[in-house]
């Protein structure tokens, strides 16, 4: 099967949009110093369940996987899609700045793959300083809104992106890389990004910028 050049194009501002994400992140735990730890009393009642680590991993294949999809069902979608990111990788990024946060992780001895496998992501992920908003939580409810909308997409496949979103989120929970203030402003943070977004049609410009590379893979 032959795979269009808008296709590809479009594969590559996914690409640039996870690496920007990636950048933010990094360079906000950079400039964290001195994160506050922030807990609430049902933080400290959800136990520790490394064999989420599975479902947390996963995060990294959807958050190539479904913009990929959003696209091939509706391009408009996509545009959205990728501008909501930016505005909301942006906004975080600002709160990673100015008010850094942190969560107390569990001593792992590893006396299993899985927590390994945890004991891995644990020390990827450090310093700790980049925690409110959840990006991991942000972007899930991105890809349930957003594959929700496509008309075309059989409802099976609907059920399964949202529930394992779901999962994803309670996740973040369950192996204690996120507390509940995390997952709230997610929540919070995603619905301001998604009302500017519709507000300033800045999808438009993703549109732009998606024929502008489909020209110059043209002419090349």
């Amino acid at each position: 099967m032959k795979i269009s050049k808008k296709f590809i194009t479009a594969i590559v501002i996914v690409i640039l949009t996870i690496i920007l994400e990636s950048l933010m992140y990094e360079v906000g735990r950079l400039f964290s110093l001195y994160p506050t730890l922030l807990i609430s009393e049902i933080d400290s009642k959800i136990p520790f369940l490394p064999g989420y680590i599975y479902l947390y991993i996963s995060w990294f294949l959807m958050l190539f996987f479904i913009p990929i999809i959003i696209y091939y069902y509706s391009s408009d979608n996509f545009y959205s899609y990728i501008a909501t990111t930016i505005i909301t990788i942006l906004i975080a990024f600002c709160i990673f700045i100015l008010f850094p946060t942190t969560v107390s992780r569990p001593e792992i001895n590893e006396t299993s793959v899985t927590l390994w496998i945890t004991n891995l992501i644990f020390k990827m992920d450090s310093p700790v300083a980049c925690c409110l908003p959840s990006m991991h939580c942000a972007l899930c409810f991105l890809f349930i809104i957003y594959t929700i909308n496509l008309k075309e997409l059989k409802p099976l496949f609907k059920t399964l992106i949202v529930v394992l979103s779901m999962l994803i989120i309670i996740s973040t929970l369950f192996i204690k890389q996120h507390v509940i203030y995390d997952i709230l402003a997610a929540i919070v943070i995603v619905s301001l990004a998604y009302v500017i977004c519709k507000k300033l049609n800045l999808s438009k410009y993703i549109k732009v910028l998606h024929e502008k590379f489909c020209l110059k893979l043209s002419k090349d």
